[in-house]
């Protein structure tokens, strides 16, 4: 997973898979199923507000061209 940064609000469906602080999970845990170490599968609908960082699968980017920003590796131990 690649790290972005949400630049406009984002709402996420069931079925995306996440990369999520513990911060970020707790506060939707009722919508996520854990996976593996900070990665989750939405299993609700989830959302995320400007300025947020979250990891996501580049394959899936395109999608969400204009609302989700590529983090540079440097820049991921500021994650929100």
């Amino acid at each position: 997973m690649n790290l972005y940064k949400v630049v406009k609000p984002i709402e996420l469906k069931r079925g995306f898979v996440v990369e999520l602080t513990k911060e970020q999970a707790i506060l939707r845990l009722h919508s996520l199923k854990p996976l593996k170490k900070d990665k989750y599968e939405v299993k609700g609908e989830i959302s995320f507000k400007a300025g947020e960082i979250i990891g996501f699968d580049p394959g899936k980017i395109k999608i969400f061209a204009g609302v989700l920003e590529p983090i540079k590796v440097e820049q991921a131990g500021k994650r929100k």
